[in-house]
């Protein structure tokens, strides 16, 4: 399971990256012992961990920012400040709470609290959970589907019996998984006054509530101090239930609901070797072996390859343990979905015999798409600052073959050299995919076959049987022309997805007034990589010719003259770098003339895009224009590849922003609520934005084969304004 970069916010990117351009250069790379982070608290045996750095610290760097300062002193900021300094900050409620001390010493433990390393780890046993409680989901999902193939509203109590039933089956996997949040302090003792407070208020709320009481008491756990709240499965209102109604046989969910009872937990909230902590677990002695001598989660093997990079400024780390990662891929039961068939088939009027026939296909379909049992691996994800913004590398541990045979991505010499977006990538292309579905298609068409046959009279039975003879023919021969045309034609396996806007246009769409200036508008294209232009060439041919004489013929069967239905065939031009077919819209369609769905063509590549220019610059080989960063070795074996031009789509933005904004002046201006000499002001404060958005400059990503590992390496780049 490949570990993937995180998506950011705009606000989250900006601080993380600006942050790099104000530390020094990394020093050599040392060992793991002496990284700095709470991680090393937890056991070798975590299943998962997610950790987030140096928070003040970069904060107070983007505080410093020439973008910041220009993004404060824009008065609509200054504006919103003011009027939650006005109704928030300085109202009266607000104000009293501030005045208690013990409120002030609240403010500032929460805010020492996220100014550091923040973790959230916990066991496997969430997996575990998780596919119990998806297999509940599909239990309950499964009577609706038996609801509606019985033309029935779902039995409410059959659904509960049903997640009863599916939770009985699976109740040796129940039980309380280890969570634990953590956060950095530098004074944790500040805690122990907030705890007394806590644990007074509980106290009262015993008074009112006497089924809690006694569940809350303070320990002390290593070097700290604990509130710990205990639980357990007794305390459901398991007597309200209405078990005659549930169960087919009394006393059938009891064990079930023993085993529950049986369960244990605790809440804790507190503070111990630095952190302040909140842990959900089966007892305290979770809290307790935290710290303990011995291996760590950082001696697991995912980690090794942060220790080349220990000594960066690391912003955060991410984990996930091989067992998790096995238990997320783990086969799914496809026992419901057949049982579904097995109890749906009669009602749709199937025969016994077919129905056995058809349930012992599904069967067999079952086993083969099941993927077959594979070594998996962990995950590992760190991220962090450097001179030019930030760098993240995911590693995924799980053994592959894939890079056997990978070469450079030359797709990306197809993406015009400087796109808003391209992703490209390489995948293998041997027909396999299309013979496993073409195999159970003819298989499913079959059993419909037999059933129509068998259930139809009369003179539908007779179109029917015509209707099959006039479209097997053509079915056939889309087989044919898959298999021995337009898959051997792609086996090159790249792909690649570009988005641009290099085209402009002062009317787009015929029925909207022209703007004063040529207007951007975003192209999408999608390139593929050629094995044997002619062989596409003659499978796109064909596949028109075959859809015409489909057309044609559902035409003759309905009887139903209807002249002129026919895909016709794409006007045609020699290109600079290849051939163009493409179609020229309807004038009355009104959109610009640019517009032109388009497929060009050259030796190499297959470029789909919505105008012959897009096509030809496409088609044309230019180099990918990346000096530094993840794809600047672009002719390296890759598996996959992304750039991110963030200039290039403001460019592609700003015009419209502009014009979206006087638009709504304009409108503003003429019912009296703006006067016209604030446009210019309100104009610079939407440029300004923009200019702010420019520091980030984009993203590219780069995955390759190292070791047997799958790494994938990004890097985004941002840069500050001038003064």
């Amino acid at each position: 399971m490949q570990v993937t970069h995180p998506a950011r916010s705009g606000l989250v990117a900006l601080i993380a990256i600006l942050a790099g351009l104000f530390l020094a250069a990394p020093s050599q790379a040392q060992d793991l012992s002496k990284l700095e982070t709470g991680l090393r608290l937890l056991p070798a045996d975590t299943g998962f961990a997610v950790s987030s750095m140096r928070h003040k610290e970069v904060c107070e760097i983007i505080g410093k920012s020439n973008a910041w300062k220009k993004l404060w002193n824009l008065p609509i900021v200054q504006k919103g400040w003011n009027e939650f300094d006005r109704n928030v900050l300085k109202s009266p409620d607000f104000q009293q709470f501030m005045a208690d001390p013990q409120n002030q010493d609240l403010v500032k433990l929460l805010t020492d609290a996220v100014s550091d390393e923040v973790f959230v780890a916990g066991s496997d046993g969430w997996v575990s959970l998780l596919n119990v409680g998806m297999e509940v989901y599909s239990s309950v999902f499964f009577e609706t589907i038996q609801a509606a193939i019985s033309k029935r509203k779902p039995n409410e109590m059959e659904m509960g019996r049903m997640a009863m039933n599916t939770l009985s089956q699976n109740k040796e996997k129940l039980h309380v998984p280890d969570l634990l949040f953590s956060f950095k302090v530098k004074d944790p003792k500040r805690l122990d006054a907030q705890l007394d407070r806590l644990e007074a208020l509980f106290k009262m709320a015993e008074m009112k509530e006497p089924k809690i009481k006694g569940r809350l008491e303070r320990k002390k756990i290593n070097d700290g101090s604990f509130l710990v709240f205990s639980l357990d499965g007794a305390m459901i209102p398991w007597d309200e239930i209405p078990w005659q109604n549930l169960e087919n046989n009394p006393g059938e969910f009891a064990p079930l609901v023993n085993k529950i009872k049986g369960l244990k937990g605790v809440v804790c909230l507190g503070h111990q070797q630095g952190h302040l902590m909140f842990a959900i677990s089966a007892s305290t002695q979770y809290l307790s072996n935290l710290g303990a001598p011995g291996p760590n989660v950082l001696t697991q093997p995912e980690f090794a390859p942060l220790a080349k990079y220990a000594d960066r400024p690391l912003t955060s780390i991410s984990f996930v343990s091989k067992k998790v990662i096995a238990m997320l891929n783990a086969a799914g039961d496809y026992s419901e979905f057949v049982q579904l068939a097995k109890d749906g088939l009669p009602a749709l009027g199937v025969p016994e015999a077919q129905a056995k026939n058809i349930i012992k296909d599904l069967e067999k379909f079952a086993s083969e798409i099941t993927p077959k049992r594979q070594e998996f691996g962990g995950g590992l994800q760190f991220t962090f600052l450097t001179p030019r913004g930030y760098e993240t590398f995911a590693y995924d541990f799980t053994p592959t073959e894939d890079h056997i045979g990978v070469k450079p991505l030359t797709i990306l010499k197809h993406v015009g050299g400087n796109p808003i977006l391209a992703f490209a990538g390489r995948e293998k292309v041997d027909g396999a995919s299309y013979a496993f579905v073409s195999k159970w298609a003819k298989i499913a068409w079959g059993h419909v076959d037999e059933f129509a046959r068998n259930s139809l009279e009369g003179d539908i039975k007779d179109m029917y049987a015509e209707g099959v003879k006039v479209f097997l023919p053509l079915v056939k021969r889309f087989d044919d022309i898959t298999t021995k045309e337009f898959i051997p034609s792609l086996a090159d396996g790249q792909r690649a997805l570009v988005i641009d806007a290099k085209w402009k246009s002062k009317q787009w769409i015929g029925m909207l007034p022209p703007t004063e200036k040529d207007m951007p508008m975003l192209e999408l294209g999608l390139v593929l990589g050629v094995s044997d232009a002619l062989k596409l060439e003659k499978a796109m041919g064909d596949y028109r010719t075959l859809i015409n004489d489909m057309i044609d013929a559902g035409i003759k069967l309905s009887g139903i003259p209807i002249p002129g239905v026919q895909i016709p065939a794409p006007e045609f031009k020699d290109g600079k770098n290849g051939k163009l077919y493409f179609y020229s819209l309807p004038f009355l369609l009104g959109v610009d003339g640019q517009v032109a769905p388009t497929a060009g063509l050259s030796k190499n590549v297959a470029a789909l895009t919505l105008s012959n220019e897009h096509s030809e610059r496409l088609l044309a080989s230019t180099p990918l224009k990346q000096s530094e960063g993840p794809l600047a070795k672009a002719d390296r074996p890759l598996r996959m590849a992304i750039v991110f031009d963030f200039p290039e789509l403001l460019n592609a933005v700003s015009p419209w922003a502009d014009f979206a904004a006087n638009k709504i002046i304009d409108q503003q201006v003429q019912n009296g609520s703006l006067r016209e000499g604030e446009r210019v002001g309100i104009l610079e404060q939407v440029h300004t934005v923009i200019e702010v958005l420019s520091v980030y400059r984009g993203t590219t990503a780069a995955t390759y084969y190292e070791g047997g590992k799958t790494v994938t390496h990004f890097e985004s780049v941002i840069r500050d304004l001038a003064k």
